[in-house]
Formats: C-alpha cells, structure tokens, sequence
C-alpha cells in the first residue's frame, strides 16, 4: 500500500461526516480502486438491443489490458483522485474540526472536574476503596477519556495526512492544552511516572497536564507551536543551553 493510499484510506475512516466534495471524491477513488478487478459481462450478448454494446466493450477491455494501458490510466486516475482527496480535506479542514471540536468541548469541562476529584496517583487496588464520591469521579473521567483520546489522535492523524504544520520537539499533548507559563510548560514536556492501570483509564497524560495548571483547548501544530513559543522563548537560557 502506498503512502498515499494510507493517507486516503486514513480520511476515509475518520468517524466523521465528510463534506460533499470529499465524499464524492472518496466515491471516485473507491471506482477506480474496482474498476479493471475484472473483464466486462457477456450477459446481454444475446440481446439485440445490446449485442454490439457488448461486443464494443469487450473489443475495448481486450485492446486496453493486453496493451498493459488500463495499468497505467488507472493509476494516473488513483493517484490524481488521491491528491485532491488530500486537498479537498485540508481546505475543508474547518468543517471537521467543528465535529471535533464539538466533542472536544462536551467531554473537556466534566473531564477536568472528575480528575480534580481523584487522588493524585493510585493502584488498581486502591481504586477498590475509593470513596463514593471518588467512584463517581472516576467513572466520569473515564467516560470523558474516550472523546478526549479520540480528538487528541484525529488532530494527530489530520496533521499528518494534511501537513497541518510541526509540533517540532514539544509532545502531542500540548494539541490538547496549553501551558500558561515556562515551569507548566517543562512539567508537562520533561515530566512523567509510571501509571498503575486504573491510571492509565483516565488519560494520566492529559490528567497531569491539567493537574500542573495548563488549560484544555484544541489547537493544530500550527496554533499550538505559536502558543509555546510565548512560554518556552526563555527555555534554553533556563536549562543553561547556549
């Protein structure tokens, strides 16, 4: 499979809805992609009507296969289809950030307060004696992981397949918050612990994030590296780099 075709295939597979343009173009590519599996029916040969339709279309898969032509047009056809599906996505990129966007905002406010609930590092054990209040907690969180970990990985996957910009060396989850001064900003890049299962339920990633005092919001590479730019423009000086 070519780098294009996991490209096509990864917007293809977006659990989202697709503007007209980009549904119709994924409409196309997937013709091409049958188009040529097999030679054309005989079936209505004995139909007056279509008997020299028939012939016609027989006459012309024949002299395009055996000339090795149908190979080449059609991959012209694939790969000129694939590009535009690629372009059409990025100048449509705000139509599915909406979507995502949307849930990003749904999970985002009752994902904060579950957490902030929570004990500052568990065992799956001790989540076994979590008070009622702390059980409900976790519960929500988990239940909000799940839209949180889908759009962090759709901003991802988008960047990549739309060249949506560089995050350069800071990690992907600053595409989720952002870091209100230098000592959040290191805290999340620099810093990590090992997390028990239980743990790992709850996005501890994006949970330390929040628990160092950086914000929930959604960003591309783009926005996101202009947001650390502001916080990190003292890094090096603060780390002794020259």
């Amino acid at each position: 499979m070519s780098y294009l075709d996991i490209n096509v295939q990864t917007i293809a597979e977006w659990p989202l809805e697709h503007p007209k343009e980009v549904s119709d173009l994924l409409q196309a590519y997937n013709n091409v992609q049958r188009y040529g599996d097999k030679a054309p029916s005989w079936k209505f040969l004995e139909k007056p009507a279509k008997t020299v339709d028939v012939i016609l279309e027989q006459a012309r898969w024949a002299a395009l296969t055996n000339k090795a032509t149908m190979p080449r047009v059609l991959e012209q056809a694939h790969n000129q289809i694939g590009n535009s599906i690629i372009k059409a996505a990025r100048d449509n990129f705000e139509f599915y950030r909406e979507q995502v966007e949307a849930r990003f905002n749904q999970a985002a406010e009752p994902y904060a307060d579950a957490v902030a609930k929570l004990p500052e590092s568990f065992e799956d054990k001790d989540a076994l004696g979590f008070t009622p209040e702390q059980f409900e907690a976790y519960q929500a969180a988990k239940q909000a992981a799940g839209p949180l970990r889908f759009v962090l990985s759709f901003m991802k996957d988008a960047s990549d397949v739309l060249r949506l910009g560089k995050l350069g060396e800071h990690r992907s989850i600053f595409l989720a918050v952002q870091p209100q001064d230098l000592e959040q900003y290191k805290a999340i890049q620099f810093g990590s612990r090992e997390t028990s299962s239980a743990e790992l339920a709850v996005f501890p990633e994006l949970r330390n994030a929040l628990a160092v005092g950086a914000t929930l919001r959604l960003a591309t590479p783009s926005e996101a590296a202009g947001d650390l730019a502001r916080v990190t423009s003292g890094l090096a000086e603060d780390l002794g780099v020259e």
